[in-house]
């Protein structure tokens, strides 16, 4: 999935403390994604890395491997149990991600024997330890923001109080529960944003809203495509993949939506339509519940790649959310037709020429499923991927060494 044996001659760029919310290799989702190949795009620049990150609790050892191919010095704690309680002091992200001060201290220590030259924190989730090693180092800090996170989640909570039941006083009560929350949230951000020389932010909208709020350095970064080992060739047995992470409510929603309203046309015009539908999950219940609409339910692949590689249509039926959505261009990279929404392609700046279609209610949904796929035969998927060849990790390594080169002293040599 990875090439990695070519970065490592590389010389050296500087060297970089970089923290991420969890492995990020094998990658899962979308979060986890971007992290994974702003790690590869920073080694093929040549920069030199201690990452530390935290196991979740279905982390793979495979992507050790891959850690240990890229980065110099790896750090991994465990997450914490957190309490609902405290939400509305702390995120519940930041407290499963909490460290003993003793512990905070040997980090610190470990990282000043790297002797950095930033700190870059991957999302928000781990961006507290991040600020802390940085201002213990007196080093510029960065933050990649992969969305506007206390209005993403404000809208999460939102989803969440249409589809449980509850009496008036208890749906104000659980209003107030979410916005106490939601602040907690937006302080927490709030502060990571304040104390980060620039904020790289993954989508184009974002980036022009967060400008217009604050006096902060905020740069537009979009993610880049996933590195494939192979040309895109070979048979293609899926007829419609879904690919997403299957525990968060937007992406629940419209996959919900997809299958009762989308999939029993797809079905009527092709009977023997082959669908799968593939993601990070921790909940049996709902991977039985979407099985019943009688399509194949593949929880936790190791490699999702190769299943865009084996699928001629992508889809991404998503309504809610903001920042950017990386199914977009892997599916579109990896040479698969592409159906979505206008949210799905938000933060992107797409040129002509790719085998994508937007679409909002049911009939325009399945008629333009139904349309790629009767293109198919005469389509190229590597004529799409030479179409988007600046989203590739090469550039994405460039791109982001010139922003660090505007915050960091020039190195004449490997430290």
């Amino acid at each position: 999935m990875f090439r990695v044996g070519g970065a490592l001659s590389a010389p050296s760029a500087g060297r970089l403390i970089v923290i991420t919310s969890q492995r990020p290799f094998p990658t899962f989702h979308g979060p986890n994604e971007d992290a994974g190949r702003l790690i590869l795009a920073l080694r093929s620049a040549g920069w030199k890395m201690m990452l530390v990150s935290w196991r979740d609790r279905i982390a793979e050892d495979s992507g050790l491997v891959v850690i240990q191919s890229v980065v110099d010095r790896y750090v991994e704690e465990s997450m914490a149990a957190t309490g609902p309680v405290k939400e509305w002091r702390t995120p519940f992200f930041a407290q499963a991600r909490t460290i003993a001060k003793e512990r905070v201290a040997e980090i610190v220590a470990e990282a000043r024997r790297f002797a950095p030259d930033l700190v870059f924190s991957i999302g928000l989730y781990g961006a507290g330890l991040g600020v802390h090693i940085a201002r213990s180092l007196g080093v510029p800090h960065v933050y990649r923001s992969h969305a506007i996170e206390h209005e993403y989640y404000a809208q999460l909570f939102d989803l969440a109080r249409q589809r449980i039941p509850h009496s008036v006083l208890g749906r104000a009560l659980r209003f107030v529960y979410d916005e106490s929350r939601r602040r907690a949230i937006a302080r927490f951000e709030e502060s990571v944003l304040g104390s980060s020389g620039v904020v790289l932010e993954i989508s184009a909208e974002d980036a022009r809203i967060r400008r217009s709020r604050c006096g902060l350095r905020i740069e537009h970064l979009p993610p880049s495509a996933p590195e494939l080992e192979e040309p895109l060739t070979g048979e293609r047995l899926i007829d419609v993949l879904y690919l997403g992470n299957l525990f968060m409510e937007n992406n629940r929603i419209g996959l919900i939506w997809f299958l009762d309203e989308v999939f029993p046309v797809l079905r009527l015009a092709r009977p023997h339509m082959k669908v799968i539908v593939a993601g990070k999950s921790v909940d049996r219940r709902f991977e039985q519940l979407i099985a019943r609409a009688g399509v194949l339910v593949l929880p936790n692949v190791a490699d999702a790649h190769e299943w865009y590689r084996s699928a001629k249509i992508a889809v991404n039926p998503i309504f809610s959310g903001n920042g950017t959505n990386l199914k977009t261009i892997d599916a579109l990279w990896c040479g698969c037709g592409l159906v979505t929404t206008a949210v799905g392609i938000q933060g992107y700046d797409l040129e002509g020429g790719l085998n994508l279609r937007i679409a909002h209610s049911p009939v325009e949904f399945a008629c333009a499923v139904l349309d790629l796929l009767a293109r198919w035969p005469s389509y190229s998927p590597q004529a799409q991927q030479d179409r988007l060849r600046r989203y590739s990790i090469a550039a994405q390594g460039n791109r982001i060494s010139q922003i660090f080169s505007t915050l960091t002293p020039a190195r004449s040599a490997d430290v």
